[in-house]
């Protein structure tokens, strides 16, 4: 719990971590959700479009989805991200241990020390993120997407395997007016395909075109969405504001919806800030978005923050 709380915003309690242990390998995931999965020692955080039995045995290939996985088996250890890695894994190697983590944060704490990477703050400088590899600790590198990161416990190095990532695919001409047909067709697919516990979901809706069309889309696939919405309490009231006009939206497609407003707070501004790195680890400079995230956070369900292995040298070596 220790860890968990270390990750946590200030404002928000964790739930109870997620833990499996065997001779030489750990497994954590640091405040569980239910959509969270767990089976013999392996795990993976966010959703899988197609409900694959087989996503927890290393060296099947990778599912459709977006997630981070983490599994192993007596001889392996393997972490996936999905084609367009939504959700980023970290890890390092050392000579007597393998840390890999969707937290940057929980590395550092388990490495014991930080090493700023002075290209993590070149990049934040001039870009507003970390770029496409790079991590806030020198030590620590990021798993591509699309990939399959596979650790030999016996010969201890490791290996990467890739599959083809949607945008290598050969592109077809087409017109407008097809390609909106096959997007459609897609976003159904997708939809159908989803599995998804409802209860333990909530859609963002705004008044923007892509947040309703999702809401149309999940409704035509069976899923009764509950909806939520952010903002000034002013907002409520404007004409055409976004938040008026998701009400409408809702309204009109019969869908639960709870607004939370974000009026501004009288909190220290570096209690803000320390909740802003908290919960990002610092992979953007949106700043104003994520306070209004953390602001939420308190009533709004909390994802997992962290899902980690930690795999000991030699394999059967203890903690």
């Amino acid at each position: 719990m220790e860890l968990a709380r270390s990750l946590a915003p200030t404002n928000i309690s964790p739930n109870r971590p997620i833990l499996r242990e065997s001779p030489g390998l750990a497994l954590a995931v640091l405040n569980p959700v239910s959509s969270a999965r767990v089976r013999e020692g392996c795990a993976y955080v966010g959703t899988l479009v197609d409900s694959r039995e087989d996503w927890w045995k290393v060296g099947h290939d990778s599912p459709d989805g977006s997630y981070a996985i983490c599994r192993s088996d007596g001889d392996r250890v393997e972490v996936v991200t999905d084609d367009l890695g939504s959700r980023p894994l970290w890890y390092v190697q050392t000579a007597d241990v393998f840390l890999a983590s969707t937290s940057q944060r929980a590395i550092v704490r388990l490495l014991g020390d930080f090493r700023l990477n002075p290209r993590a703050v070149s990049w934040m400088l001039s870009a507003g993120c970390l770029g496409p590899e790079d991590s806030w600790d020198s030590r620590l590198q990021r798993v591509p997407r699309g990939t399959r990161l596979t650790l030999d416990r016996h010969a201890w190095t490791l290996t990467a395997s890739r599959g083809t990532p949607p945008d290598d695919l050969a592109a077809v001409p087409v017109s407008e007016a097809e390609q909106v047909t096959l997007m459609g067709k897609a976003l159904a697919q997708t939809c159908e395909a989803l599995d998804l516990s409802v209860p333990d979901w909530r859609l963002p809706l705004s008044g923007g075109k892509d947040s309703r069309c999702l809401l149309i889309y999940l409704q035509r696939a069976g899923f009764k969405s509950r909806c939520i919405t952010w903002g000034m309490e002013q907002s409520r009231l404007g004409q055409n504001s976004d938040a008026q006009v998701a009400a409408l939206v809702a309204q009109a497609m019969g869908a639960e919806q709870e607004y939370f407003v974000v009026d501004r707070t009288a909190e220290p501004q570096v209690d803000a800030l320390g909740r802003y790195v908290a919960a990002s680890e610092g992979l953007i400079d949106h700043v104003s978005a994520t306070w209004t995230a953390s602001t939420c956070g308190a009533s709004c369900s909390s994802p997992e923050w962290s899902a980690s292995f930690a795999v000991k040298w030699p394999r059967d070596g203890m903690w």
